[in-house]
């Protein structure tokens, strides 16, 4: 789904099945991962039997840390995590 954002448009992704969703700095495994760029939110689910998992590294070449849980928030601009 596409939506005008400040005179631009932003997109609403959703992956569902062993998703992945990674860049440079996090690598992302779920369920069902939803991305909504307006917000910069990525969303990962588990599926009641295992937890969805996020790894990052706060900056490249630092060690990656690694956080489970049934359902994780994770704002990857602003590297901040809930869940």
């Amino acid at each position: 789904m596409l939506l005008p954002v400040g005179g631009r448009w932003a997109a609403e992704l959703v992956a569902l099945g062993n998703a992945v969703a990674e860049n440079v700095t996090f690598r992302a495994l779920g369920n069902r991962i939803t991305f909504d760029e307006a917000k910069d939110l990525l969303i990962l689910e588990g599926d009641g039997l295992s937890d969805a998992e996020l790894w990052r590294q706060l900056q490249v070449g630092l060690p990656a840390s690694k956080v489970a849980a049934k359902k994780i928030w994770y704002w990857p601009k602003d590297q901040r995590i809930e869940g």
